[in-house]
């Protein structure tokens, strides 16, 4: 019995596709970063993702425990041109919704799931993987024409941390 050379055709249309799309994968991705929480209870696998100014810039890949067993590791593959954030000085917080004197924050989490904010670190900064992520959102504010002040008083029961000053 004689075997037809296009009933290899298939197989080989087959290979040529499985090759195209792991090409298209591994080029559509930016590097992996891992930023280390004190918790990660909001977030998820696949589901959560990282943000600059509202555009999706990378998704979380991995939550595992660290290795001291006293934080987590979070790991997050970058998209394609998101390089810029896996530099030296960036900075990593989870937005989840909060609810203080100053009024309520995150709401757009409430739909969408808490996400992991970022501000970029150092213009031209050397490749950086690995970061410790900010427990505390309100410190990603930028600080410049910005004054600091001591506020002392006897009683500070109903004044607490990031309270607006006016």
């Amino acid at each position: 019995m004689k075997t037809s050379w296009y009933v290899w055709l298939f197989p080989v249309f087959a290979i040529g596709i499985t090759i195209f799309l792991f090409k298209q994968h591994f080029y559509n991705h930016g590097p992996m970063i891992q930023i280390t929480f004190d918790e990660a209870s909001a977030l998820q696998v696949e589901k959560t993702r990282l943000k600059y100014r509202g555009v999706n810039i990378g998704t979380v890949k991995n939550i595992s425990i660290s290795d001291n067993q006293k934080s987590v590791v979070v790991s997050i593959l970058l998209i394609k041109g998101a390089d810029e954030f896996a530099v030296e000085g960036s900075q990593f917080w989870i937005i989840t919704p909060q609810v203080s004197l100053q009024g309520l924050t995150g709401l757009d989490t409430i739909f969408s799931g808490p996400y992991i904010e970022v501000q970029p670190g150092l213009i031209d900064g050397p490749l950086q993987t690995e970061f410790k992520g900010r427990e505390d959102a309100d410190t990603h504010e930028a600080t410049e024409n910005t004054s600091s002040y001591i506020v002392e008083t006897a009683n500070a029961e109903s004044i607490s941390k990031g309270d607006a000053v006016t």
